[in-house]
């Protein structure tokens, strides 16, 4: 489900000007995971088609799945297959990052945003900061009413969260 908010979000999460136009066209042009996989699997079969002619074992199978796996955190809010293939977590090693008065938050907003269809993982952590309107985000109210606390809680320890995430995965 393509909702044209969701694909105005994508310019403002973190990573996505890091994509190169083609990794870009290659999300745009699926509606799943298993679709991007498929597509990325004939990608490498066609680029590895002459090593294939020539008789050499090469996996292409594996490569697509490799390729595919690279971009999925940048196309996930997008398919309908994502959260059930692949529940978002927060590591041990993010929660030793955190402050001890923000474990229990943390781990309510993994299960909220887990729960939550619509891209609300990615909202919730792969945001970047300078989001226009954060506040009166849609997604951002559905992962408030899931959590049943109050925005300024939700919105420091999701901050934590997002910068560590996004500093681990530079």
């Amino acid at each position: 489900m393509n909702t044209p908010e969701m694909t105005a979000m994508r310019e403002w999460w973190y990573g996505w000007q890091k994509r190169t136009q083609i990794e870009k066209e290659n999300l745009f042009d699926t509606v799943s995971f298993q679709d991007l996989t498929m597509k990325m699997r004939a990608k490498a079969r066609y680029r590895y088609a002459r090593e294939i002619m020539e008789g050499k074992n090469v996996d292409c199978d594996w490569h697509g799945s490799n390729m595919a796996s690279n971009l999925c955190a940048y196309g996930s809010p997008y398919w309908s297959d994502f959260q059930e293939l692949f529940p978002h977590h927060f590591m041990k090693f993010h929660y030793d990052k955190l402050p001890s008065e923000h474990h229990e938050m943390a781990a309510k907003i993994v299960v909220a945003v887990n729960k939550l269809k619509g891209g609300a993982w990615a909202y919730a952590l792969c945001l970047r900061p300078d989001y226009p309107d954060y506040e009166k985000h849609p997604l951002r109210q559905k992962i408030l009413t899931e959590l049943g606390c109050q925005p300024a809680d939700y919105d420091a320890t999701a901050n934590l969260m997002r910068t560590i995430l996004q500093s681990s995965s530079r």
